[in-house]
């Protein structure tokens, strides 16, 4: 058995070497798919009034910051910059999502990689082998933390992602792997985030706050910063503290299997809100489709795989940034409209009286047994003593099936034309998917203008 310092020293070196040859083509197309995910629903969410309140933190120092806003002509200091693109990207609870830690990845990651100075000019290949490398990581400490973790109420986007990102950072700026133990000890000494603020904009502010502290970690271990060889495995290090207990031996096999993004896979959101509905939500659309009624039913029946519900929230939702996290709510939206998207989630679409009176008569519970595979059923009782109901297990939206594809260039086209840029979506597509040459700053430049971007700057300098 390795002690807690070889363990950290193990990390290090994985963390350290090429992504190359371990990180294929395959690999990397996975991630341009995250990509073309992430920044899509960053643009839609420009049109959520958080936009406003982001585009108010900056200073006026920042006006002449060396990294780029994802958005035309702003631009910040790098860790606000992080900070900024990972709240704006995570806003809308659309981006991607990672079963292996149960957390959004690409909402940390790659606004952290792409604050980086040296990110800037850099193929959009040489940033997605970084981010393997970060995700890698992520995965094995998914896999150590157990369930314990999230249950505890940590949200593991943040506490997790923050070692993700930063990970993903020292692989991009070649740090040794000295370097980049310190690195990941500063990042640990930083990882928070709480279930409890699900429902409101501080959640979106989780995934900025891990994708600047990871910048943070980069800049201050790069300076000469040391952190504890036990800050990860040691006696009150990461994994005693955050997790089961776990000594973390099995991340010693880190880079020895096939790529956790195609081993665990990275999901595409189908609804923008939180994942642990997206089933039930399936479910009813499916009830819909087969032509159940709202008005005849009388009582519905959501029941989830255990643990399906962590992540929801059982208060009653009064805003659209609460309704992201109410399971009743998005069933509800599905038997009524028939769909759920983007317009589901303003204020008005949830204060809707027939909705109220549906959610009412919802009931959300889950089953004993094994956390995975997740699943979710609804049980429609019908007024004349009748029931329906639907199971989903599976979802589309895998980033390593080649069929996402089409159903991501469908969904940035939606994410646009929600911000008022439908033109823009398809060159947005095919610069990411398709270019094998496109860099940072030229996806950067083919995003649209942020609304606002440059007319709040300082306000956040009180």
């Amino acid at each position: 058995m390795t002690s807690p310092a070889e363990r950290h020293a193990l990390v290090g070196a994985f963390v350290a070497r090429p992504a190359a040859p371990w990180f294929g083509d395959a690999d990397r197309r996975v991630v341009r798919r995250a990509m073309l995910d992430t920044l899509a629903v960053a643009v839609a969410a420009t049109a959520d009034p958080l936009a406003a309140v982001l585009a108010g933190c900056r200073t006026e120092a920042d006006r002449h910051g060396a990294a780029r806003l994802w958005s035309p002509g702003g631009r910040a200091d790098a860790e606000r910059a992080a900070f900024i693109n990972g709240a704006i990207a995570h806003a809308l609870d659309y981006d991607d999502a990672a079963p292996a830690w149960r957390g959004h990845p690409s909402a940390v990651m790659l606004p952290a990689l792409f604050a980086l100075r040296a990110a800037q000019e850099m193929p959009l290949d040489r940033i997605a082998g970084a981010y393997g490398v970060g995700f890698e990581l992520a995965a094995a400490l998914g896999a150590a933390l157990g369930e314990a973790h999230y249950q505890r109420g940590w949200h593991a986007t943040a506490t997790v992602g923050v070692l993700a990102a930063a990970a993903a950072g020292a692989n991009l700026l070649g740090f040794a792997p000295p370097v980049v133990a310190h690195a990941l000890g500063l990042a640990a000494a930083q990882a928070a985030g709480l279930q409890a603020n699900f429902g409101t904009t501080a959640k979106a502010a989780h995934a900025g706050f891990a994708a600047a502290a990871a910048v943070r970690a980069l800049r201050l271990a790069a300076a000469g910063f040391e952190a504890s060889d036990g800050a990860l495995f040691g006696p009150g290090g990461y994994l005693a503290l955050y997790g089961e207990g776990g000594d973390g031996q099995a991340l010693a096999a880190l880079g020895t299997t096939p790529p956790a993004v195609r081993r665990s896979g990275i999901e595409a959101k189908l609804y923008p809100m939180c994942y642990g509905a997206h089933r039930a939500v399936a479910a009813a659309l499916d009830l819909a489709a087969a032509g159940v009624a709202p008005e005849a039913i009388e009582r519905v029946e959501v029941i989830g795989s255990r643990s399906a519900h962590a992540a929801l929230r059982p208060d009653w939702p009064d805003t659209g940034a609460a309704a992201r996290f109410s399971g009743a709510y998005g069933v509800a939206a599905a038997l009524i409209d028939g769909g759920v998207g983007l317009g589901s989630f303003t204020d008005a679409a949830v204060a809707r009286p027939a909705v109220a009176a549906l959610m009412a008569r919802i009931t959300l519970r889950e089953e004993d047994g094994p956390r995975l595979p997740r699943l979710a059923r609804v049980v429609v009782h019908l007024r004349d003593g009748s029931t329906v109901e639907r199971r989903v297990a599976a979802l589309p939206g895998r980033m390593d099936e080649d069929a996402v594809e089409d159903s991501l260039r469908r969904k940035a086209a939606d994410c646009l034309r929600w911000a008022g840029h439908a033109e823009g979506a398809d060159a947005l597509a095919a610069l990411v998917l398709d270019d094998p040459g496109a860099t940072v700053g030229g996806v950067l430049d083919a995003l649209p203008p942020w609304p606002g971007a440059e007319g709040r700057a300082g306000a956040y300098d009180v």
